[in-house]
């Protein structure tokens, strides 16, 4: 590509219009694995298997749990949740746990489209190439929609950080039992079974 038509590509990619995530919902067309940052949509490859097994693993913990119990909804497989709007921010959470209060809150809101009720728990599961501010921003943006918890699973330490607040978290290893009496009362899992393949 010369250099012309390079610069010519950065300045219509930057002169189109901000979407919401309504729209982004209402796309017909199919963009693949993305999410929306400020109104612009970022794309995203497609997960490797490693990541695709972990991801149900840390689903089939959640849910067998919950739903044994009645406390509320376990999603995967990128849930779209607000984190920002105006211009608009959806993230995708690789597995997320809403109490029934939640629940219940967001189905009065509309029964279609993304999140717009704050999940208790997302889960996100992260390869060794992740960057660490664009991981953070996440975090961020996660506690500021009203996540209570968000727990990162990396799949090159074999451990899951824990955050409370994006400041305060404790990191459970292969050794150790992944617990939140706080928010899940009861709820174990045993770390390594959780990154078995």
């Amino acid at each position: 590509m010369r250099a012309s038509d390079a610069s010519t590509s950065k300045v219509r990619r930057a002169s189109r219009p901000l979407i919401t995530g309504e729209e982004l919902g209402a796309k017909e067309e199919d963009i693949g694995p993305c999410e929306l940052v400020r109104g612009r949509i970022v794309l995203a490859k497609p997960a490797y298997v490693r990541h695709g097994v972990v991801l149900s693993n840390f689903d089939g913990a959640l849910r067998t749990f919950v739903e044994a119990r009645g406390l509320g909804k376990v999603m995967s497989g990128e849930v779209g949740l607000y984190t920002e709007r105006g211009p608009d921010t959806v993230r995708g959470g690789d597995v997320v746990y809403m109490s029934s209060e939640r629940y219940s809150r967001w189905k009065e809101l509309k029964k279609e489209g993304f999140l717009e009720v704050a999940p208790d728990i997302v889960v996100e599961i992260v390869s060794g190439s992740a960057r660490g501010r664009q991981v953070t921003g996440k975090i961020e943006e996660y506690f500021a929609a009203g996540v209570r918890r968000v727990w990162i699973a990396s799949l090159s330490r074999r451990s899951v950080a824990v955050y409370r607040t994006p400041q305060d978290f404790r990191v459970c290893g292969v050794d150790d039992i992944l617990e939140d009496d706080e928010v899940l009362p009861g709820f174990r899992a045993d770390v390594r079974a959780l990154f078995e393949d």
